[in-house]
């Protein structure tokens, strides 16, 4: 059988995040497809854009755990007025909360935030 549509776009969703991997979190599950459903086309390019720079950026992170699909306000940085996705990046593959890295808070526009900046 072949693979569908969404299946190939999704593929080139996740090569285009220089190969890196969707770890389930212990909550707040989700996936790019998730956001994909949840966002407008625009918005879903830009949090794809965005994961891809950071990867760029810092060539430790290789996979990161999407905190929800949907935007939403930040129940921890309170000054933020931007709706935020919350990702956290992890420095191995299986996303070990030893290879925790840093958390971002991904905005609709592609800006962001890091707590560690």
């Amino acid at each position: 059988m072949f693979p569908s549509i969404q299946d190939i776009q999704d593929a080139v969703s996740n090569m285009t995040t220089r190969g890196l991997n969707i770890v389930k979190a212990t909550k707040g599950k989700g996936t790019l497809k998730d956001v994909k459903t949840n966002s407008d086309e625009e918005t879903y390019g830009k949090v794809v854009s965005t994961l891809k720079t950071v990867g760029q950026k810092k060539p430790q992170v290789k996979s990161y755990a999407l905190h929800g699909t949907r935007f939403h306000k930040s129940h921890r940085d309170l000054d933020d007025k931007k709706p935020i996705l919350s990702v956290q990046l992890y420095s191995d593959v299986a996303g070990s909360p030893d290879a925790y890295v840093e958390t971002l808070h991904i905005h609709p526009d592609g800006s962001y935030k890091s707590n560690r900046n």
